[in-house]
């Protein structure tokens, strides 16, 4: 029998190493290859980061725009006063801000420049079926067309990303709280001293309200509530009530002593303004027209109009205001006026003004002969009512309260809102 074989353990072939070296590079493709694809895929959700990023940015200014224009309506921009057109922002008059709209979309990618625009454009001429960057030019930033509609467009920009979106804004409106009365004024005059063939005031459901209180007859210098009381042809309490309730419907339930405060807060008041300036219909002089959804008149004087003029219809009522307390409305003729009339009898608070007017206690709404005011009328303070001549005057319309209303934001117009491609 042989001897068994000795294996030498000294010995080295050498082939270990090469299959050590095989696998070794085998591994170092591998994982180069999983380098490269993990790269890849990083840089790849890098660039959709970065698209999301511009989205939401431009997304974010389309927001802010909206926002911006719910405050201040730019209407027919060449009677706006102030004169309000929406260039393109940055750089315009109330446009959103970088720090803004960074703040409204946290991410590393906004931590860098980052570059953004808006504008705004009226839904009219080519732009009044769909929205088209090659159709904007000469396009008003503001409701030319009065339709209370705009075009609003935001792009960003968010390194090399460019993302466009574009939406129909439309203006809206809130109800104001108000009493639905055919009169609230200080005081009330009626001219006709005799009896009527039909009421001069038709209350309705409306209520009939001054803030002054009727005094005994040997105390009563002017009148309170339609009629000097202890005066021909009212001398004695009982010819004034017979007088009045011929004059008044629904006498029985006038109220005196009303309620002193005003009818409308500060607020509601500056909330009017931005609305009639929005429409263009905010005047610092007498307007030709009394018609529009909301008029504010800021004059000093008395505007006077008579003979047939209508204004607003019975469907479509106004709401027309008077700010100063050194003005006044007079209205005459065959002239009617749908809606309610609001007399702020406005005056500065502030005592060192030395040169501004007290609240007024003379006449601020006047009408005679066949005017007619299908609403209500309010005065604020001790402003007083002058009414009646030839026929009803004042007519309680609760219709006419639907128009006392303000602009409270703007929305997008349902369907409206889509991304486009930039110049399309």
């Amino acid at each position: 029998m042989s001897p068994l074989r000795r294996i030498d353990l000294r010995n080295e072939d050498g082939i270990a190493i090469a299959v050590a070296v095989i696998l070794l590079a085998f591994m170092l493709i591998l994982g180069l290859a999983a380098a490269t694809f993990v790269d890849g895929q990083s840089n790849l959700t890098g660039k959709q980061r970065q698209r999301e990023t511009s989205f939401n940015v431009a997304e974010a200014a389309l927001n802010a725009q909206i926002t911006q224009i719910g405050h201040h309506w730019a209407g027919k921009n060449a009677e706006t006063i102030p004169a309000i057109a929406f260039t393109q922002c940055p750089g315009g008059t109330y446009c959103p801000s970088d720090g803004e709209l960074k703040a409204m979309v946290p991410s590393a990618d906004t931590k860098v420049p980052i570059a953004w625009k808006t504008n705004v454009y009226d839904n009219s001429g080519g732009l009044a079926a769909h929205f088209a960057d090659s159709r904007v030019a000469g396009q008003c930033g503001c409701d030319a067309n009065r339709d209370q509609k705009v075009w609003v467009r935001a792009e960003a920009v968010v390194r090399g990303h460019k993302r466009v979106i574009v939406s129909l804004v439309q203006e809206q409106f809130q109800a104001e709280s108000v009493p639905h009365a055919a009169l609230i004024s200080g005081s009330l005059t009626i001219r006709n001293n005799g009896l009527h063939s039909g009421a001069i005031i038709e209350s309705g459901t409306g209520v009939v309200a001054v803030r002054c209180t009727v005094q005994p007859p040997e105390n009563s210098s002017q009148e309170c509530l339609g009629q000097p009381l202890g005066k021909a042809p009212t001398q004695d309490p009982g010819d004034w009530n017979n007088l009045l309730s011929n004059q008044i419907s629904g006498w029985a339930g006038a109220v005196q002593g009303y309620n002193a405060e005003p009818v409308f807060t500060q607020d509601q008041v500056d909330r009017f303004i931005n609305t009639a300036r929005a429409e263009s219909t905010y005047y610092t002089s007498c307007p030709t027209s009394l018609s529009g959804q909301v008029v504010v008149v800021n004059v000093t004087g008395t505007c006077s109009y008579t003979g047939t003029d209508e204004w607003n219809t019975q469907a479509d009522p106004g709401f027309l205001i008077f700010l100063n307390a050194q003005s006044a409305l007079s209205l005459g003729g065959t002239t009617t006026y749908n809606g309610v009339i609001y007399h702020a009898n406005s005056a500065a608070t502030d005592p060192l003004d030395l040169g501004s007017p007290p609240q007024s206690t003379g006449s601020l709404i006047i009408t005679g002969g066949n005017t007619l005011i299908r609403g209500g009328v309010i005065i604020d303070g001790p402003g007083r009512m002058e009414a009646g001549e030839s026929g009803m005057n004042i007519q309680f319309d609760d219709h006419g309260y639907d128009a006392v209303k303000s602009l409270a934001a703007a929305a997008i117009v349902q369907n409206s809102w889509r991304e486009i491609t930039p110049g399309t």
